[in-house]
């Protein structure tokens, strides 16, 4: 079992990252313009002293330093959940799970009941002094200006802080603040996207003729379509699957086949590792739970002193080791659909899909360019009215209503907020 990591918060982490954060977030993340308003900042302040869930999507790996700073300008206190897996085990990547604990960071094991971390929430947000950060969809998304399905756990959350504040005689409200992350690229990034699709096009040998209309937004994303078409029949044969993408109904439907080898690789990987799941789980907890039989099949410390153990141990860790290359390429493909693009021909809708093409062909995004992030918060959501109706519940499967109402309702708000940002 991964260990817990608890927040240890330090005066002297908070005031570094406070100095470094501009710079941080312009070379590791190239956001140059950070826009935060005061309603936002004033919403933050206006829960002071209650229960406060704070809870962005997640678009980017750098929507918590962001989140961060909201804090620092509000002049309130976040902790953040983190998935254990992001502080690291060992080397630079632990000292980076350090600084992180020194910022309120505390982790989770994702997938899986993690009563540390739930303690740790509850009494976070009973406590009142802090607010508590938490990211709904689970996992980074890659994508702007849309969201993931948002995952039951916050709102779960909230109610057992609610259900330990009314233990207590405290009538006091707890409060979920929607907030919005979205990102845009400062500079003309169309001859870049251009560039892009012509790399990806030469390593992946895509032969034909060029679009006749070389340039414009119809002849970008019928580049992009097929670029995302070879990629999907190259993983098909990668895992056997015999398709043709000569065929009309393989060319058409990639939905439909970008499904079925997502169906494919967790199911091949939940059974070597003995894990049980159904196909309609949420695919972030189906990778999360997969990541946690990993790690901590890695992490047994085994005595096997007879050299047979030792061999078949040695090709076990080699299985393992494959599973994150896996992992990584469902994270990169978790959102992806065909037709993201087409719904929104922004450049940010093409970078952000041509940056998922080329983790999975060239190893790494290469395509980068100065961004500006937007951080909006709306109204906050009272959830002492629901906390009533999820007590008196009657049944289990009243309670998960209850949960999921709030849940919707908390995407949707995200959702407004993110289409007027």
């Amino acid at each position: 079992m991964l260990d817990f990591l608890p927040p240890k918060e330090s005066a002297l982490v908070r005031l570094i990252a406070w100095l470094i954060s501009p710079a941080v977030l312009r070379r590791a993340f190239g956001v140059h313009a950070l826009d935060i308003d005061a309603a936002s900042v004033e919403r933050v302040r206006g829960t002071t002293g209650c229960p406060t869930v704070i809870a962005p999507n997640h678009p980017l790996a750098a929507d918590p330093a962001l989140v961060y700073l909201l804090s620092r300008r509000a002049q309130r206190r976040f902790r953040f959940m983190a998935a254990r897996e992001t502080f690291g085990r060992r080397g630079l990547a632990r000292v980076r799970g350090s600084l992180m604990q020194g910022l309120g960071v505390y982790s989770v094991i994702r997938g899986a009941a993690d009563r540390r971390a739930i303690r740790t929430t509850t009494e976070t947000l009973t406590n009142g002094r802090r607010a508590v950060a938490l990211f709904p969809e689970g996992v980074i998304t890659n994508q702007n200006g849309a969201i993931l399905p948002f995952e039951r756990g916050v709102a779960q959350a909230c109610f057992w802080a609610l259900d330990a504040l009314r233990r207590a005689g405290d009538r006091r409200p707890l409060y979920i603040l929607p907030t919005a992350v979205r990102y845009r690229y400062l500079d003309p990034m169309w001859t870049s996207i251009d560039a892009a699709l012509t790399r990806l096009e030469r390593k992946l040998t895509i032969k034909g003729s060029p679009p006749s209309t070389p340039g414009t937004q119809e002849a970008r994303y019928a580049r992009l379509r097929r670029v995302g078409a070879t990629i999907v029949s190259t993983v098909e044969r990668e895992y056997g699957i015999d398709t043709d993408p000569r065929r009309d109904d393989a060319a058409q439907d990639l939905n439909v086949r970008i499904g079925k080898l997502r169906q494919l690789i967790l199911g091949t990987m939940e059974r070597e590792l003995g894990l049980v799941a159904s196909e309609s789980d949420q695919l972030s907890l189906r990778i999360a739970s997969i990541r946690n039989a990993v790690d901590g099949e890695l992490l047994r410390d085994d005595a096997a002193p007879q050299q047979f153990a030792l061999h078949l141990r040695s090709r076990r860790l080699a299985q393992l080791h494959q599973f994150y290359a896996e992992i990584q390429r469902m994270r990169n493909f978790i959102s992806i659909y065909d037709g993201y693009v087409a719904e929104d021909p922004t450049a940010e809708r093409f970078l952000e899909t041509i940056r998922r093409f080329e983790k999975e062909v060239f190893g790494r995004a290469r395509l980068r360019g100065r961004k500006s992030a937007t951080v909006r918060c709306g109204q906050p959501l009272d959830l002492s009215d629901s906390h009533v109706r999820y007590r008196a519940a009657a049944s289990r499967a009243e309670r998960h209503a209850v949960t999921e109402e709030v849940t919707r309702t908390l995407e949707d708000r995200v959702r407004a907020l993110l289409d007027a940002t």
